[in-house]
């Protein structure tokens, strides 16, 4: 199985500066949807992490977002073949917030794997922080508001970490091969 890890916020959609309230809020990045279309194409599972918080309100919300993003794959050849969240508010302590690695030991249990290079990809370090010990691969993608360079990582990750201007460009290497 060849999986990868993506990250909702900043990735797939749209950073947003404000808590979305509304599905119709979120805004998904157009070429991260066609990019997440070639992957599925060329055989790889996609798993979708989230954090969303506000109860039973913010789940509904979520597969109301993930519907429409489900549709739009649609169009590309692509589709989500997980979706794993944390349901639980920043101020709360839990497993399966970032950046616990809870979220990421309910995906091995799931695909009976180990992430032991999965690549899994955010556009922060902080989400990428909980990947110490999980032996993934951590991958960066710049968004238009957030740009990481190679000193703004920790030690650690630095030997492991690969940065790409956006998710197509991670999907291109990767399906071609040149993602090392």
């Amino acid at each position: 199985m060849k999986l990868i890890i993506l990250e909702c916020d900043g990735v797939i959609g749209h950073q947003s500066v404000a808590e979305i309230k509304n599905p119709d809020d979120w805004q998904s990045v157009d070429e991260s949807v066609k990019a997440m279309g070639r992957l599925c194409q060329s055989a790889y599972t996609l798993v979708v992490v989230a954090s969303q918080p506000n109860g039973d309100q913010g789940i509904e919300m979520l597969q109301a977002i993930y519907k429409r993003l489900g549709q739009s794959l649609e169009q590309y050849g692509g589709h989500i073949d997980a979706l794993f969240f944390c349901p639980h508010d920043v101020k709360d302590s839990s497993e399966c917030r970032k950046p616990e690695t809870g979220l990421y030991a309910e995906i091995e249990k799931r695909f009976q794997c180990n992430l032991q290079d999965v690549p899994v990809i955010s556009n922060t370090l902080e989400n990428i922080e909980a990947l110490k010990s999980t032996g993934a691969i951590p991958v960066i993608v710049n968004s238009a508001d957030k740009k990481t360079t190679l000193t703004d990582i920790d030690p650690v990750l630095l030997k492991r970490v690969q940065i790409y201007n956006d998710l197509a460009e991670f999907s291109e290497a990767i399906i071609m091969g040149t993602d090392e």
